[in-house]
């Protein structure tokens, strides 16, 4: 894919992939001490894709890019998005620890409004992304306009056992954290309502989901 003029490239300091590693050992014991082993749930998800994840893949709402991470030790190449730039950086720094940058396109933008073509991916990944999104009509929107006929989203957020470990590890960082999006029911009704097929499964404080847009166009 060609890079647009919000995708990033970072030139990093090897000290501050080092610094960073540290900080990500840390976050990642702060959830393992909880019960929830973040990066083992991302594995999980690209296994269960499996297949799924092929040709142009996109994740909105990288975050500190655990998924892109997970994704990318599995071979896979994609695109990762985020509107935050410290986020991307983050990203980026994580992926880096692991020699995996060359397999992530960054990209600067926001979910509802990507700079991308209609039908424009194969599949697409939100992970614990539905619970921040303070539209998340206008993302469901987005993710039916950018999918390919017969392409599959892989959504995946923190159940309610999940957004309580989720708001103890912020505590825990001395931070607080708040959910202002919708949850499953909310991207099920959303996505069911535009004729996806829906596969569901749940792990690790999380709820989980395959949407399959149909072959001729999927929703309405």
């Amino acid at each position: 894919m060609r890079l647009t003029p919000a995708c990033r490239r970072f030139t990093l300091d090897p000290a501050e992939v080092a610094a960073n590693r540290a900080r990500f050992a840390e976050r990642m014991e702060l959830y393992r001490a909880r019960g929830l082993d973040v990066i083992g749930h991302r594995e999980w998800m690209v296994r269960w894709a499996g297949p799924l994840l092929g040709g142009e893949i996109l994740e909105l709402g990288c975050g500190r890019g655990y998924t892109a991470l997970a994704a990318a030790r599995a071979g896979r190449r994609l695109t990762a998005a985020d509107r935050d730039p410290e986020m991307l950086r983050t990203t980026a720094l994580n992926l880096a620890a692991e020699d995996l940058l060359s397999r992530v396109t960054l990209l600067r933008a926001d979910a509802g409004r990507t700079p991308f073509g209609a039908r424009s991916f194969d599949a697409l990944l939100a992970v614990d992304f539905f619970h921040h999104a303070e539209a998340p009509e206008e993302v469901l929107l987005e993710i039916d306009r950018i999918l390919k006929p017969g392409g599959r989203a892989i959504i995946s957020d923190f159940d309610a056992a999940g957004l309580e470990l989720i708001a103890r590890v912020h505590a825990a960082e001395g931070r607080s954290h708040q959910a202002l999006g919708t949850g499953r029911e909310g991207v099920r009704r959303s996505l069911l309502d535009r004729g996806y097929g829906l596969e569901e499964a749940g792990c690790m404080f999380h709820w989980s989901m395959i949407a399959r847009k149909t072959a001729r166009g999927g929703g309405a």
